[in-house]
């Protein structure tokens, strides 16, 4: 008798044993699926300045700060941040006097954009960028968003100060947009960021006003560990200075929001042949991104006017698409890896 009972004992135990392995190992299962999951946004604020000087050509300039950001639930994994800094000139004619096709970044201009000899820190602006960004991973959203500031905007944290001295403002801004932008992303493995910037501009004439318009298209790409794409988030911040032909300003030299923000107020929709608004249109190009490499976005057939010849793609997406395409490309071909 009691032979068998320690054998019952026995058997009660292993099947705790075993029941107790499972819950584990389900749990174990459930923490992977969790940590594989992140979220990724990208957002953007641009200023745009007009400025006269007297005997010399008016600048036009538009700044455009870019923020991506992953997330694991409200801490900061990894963080991007750039500005498209584009100027363009026009004269008192109401001609543009500057040869702008495209610009760089002041991360792409690395030691050229100059700030080195003028910082006290000794510093290029590349290298104080890159210290905001490693100094905000692991922090929140929030706790980089309180950051102290000085009346002149930079920051008063006294680690970040030592590799730091630039104005922070629009990197808080466009950081909390990216974060209240970020949409969940499974099996992320790396994360890249790209911006590209065009111009659009035209001379004035005596009944039409001449302009200089900036096309900041940007985005942030996430990949899996084959460099696949799990998702796509890119926008296009358009702004532009109109001016008369006897170069005087022609409305207000002021910042616009995206073409995805403007949303059904783009005014698209009416125009298009598929009956779908900008934004609509610029999810349906992200969507068809994913699951697909570097070398098959930009293998992409494009017609003459720049928009798809894609069969599956053009359905819903007849804008051009060649700057997103590049954006894209650039973005998975940066990718770091998310730790």
């Amino acid at each position: 008798m009691k032979k068998i009972l320690t054998t019952m004992c026995a058997v009660a135990m292993l099947a705790g044993c075993t029941g107790n392995t499972k819950k584990a190992s389900e749990s174990a299962a459930s923490t992977a699926e969790e940590a594989s999951s992140l979220k990724v946004g990208v957002g953007s604020v641009t200023s745009v300045e007009n400025t006269p000087k007297e005997g010399e050509d008016t600048t036009a300039e538009f700044d455009t700060t870019v923020a991506s950001v992953v997330l694991e639930g409200d801490v900061i994994k990894a963080v991007y941040f750039d500005v498209a800094q584009d100027k363009a000139k026009y004269d008192a004619m109401g001609h543009v006097t500057s040869d702008n096709t495209s610009a760089m970044t002041k991360k792409e201009l690395g030691d050229d954009y100059g700030m080195k000899k003028a910082s006290k820190i000794g510093k290029e602006w590349y290298e104080q960028i890159e210290a905001l960004e490693n100094w905000a991973t692991g922090k929140t959203v929030d706790e980089v968003l309180g950051m102290k500031t000085n009346e002149k905007g930079g920051t008063e944290d006294e680690d970040l100060m030592t590799g730091c001295t630039i104005g922070v403002g629009s990197f808080q801004k466009a950081l909390e947009k990216a974060a209240n932008n970020a949409v969940e992303a499974k099996d992320v493995a790396s994360v890249g960021t790209s911006v590209v910037t065009t111009f659009n501009n035209k001379d004035a004439s005596a009944d039409k006003s001449g302009q200089i318009q900036a096309n900041t298209t940007y985005g942030v790409v996430a990949v899996d560990k084959d460099g696949k794409v799990v998702l796509t988030l890119t926008d296009v911040a358009q702004n532009a200075v109109k001016f008369t032909a006897t170069g005087e300003l022609d409305g207000e030299a002021e910042a616009v929001p995206t073409k995805f923000e403007k949303k059904d107020d783009y005014g698209m929709k009416k125009a298009s042949k598929i009956g779908k608004e900008w934004y609509e249109q610029n999810q349906a190009f992200d969507d068809w991104t994913v699951g697909k490499t570097a070398d098959e976005v930009s293998g992409m057939k494009v017609n003459d006017k720049g928009s798809t010849a894609d069969e599956d793609l053009m359905t819903g997406c007849t804008i051009g698409v060649t700057g997103l395409q590049k954006v894209v490309v650039a973005a998975i071909n940066s990718a770091k890896a998310v730790k």
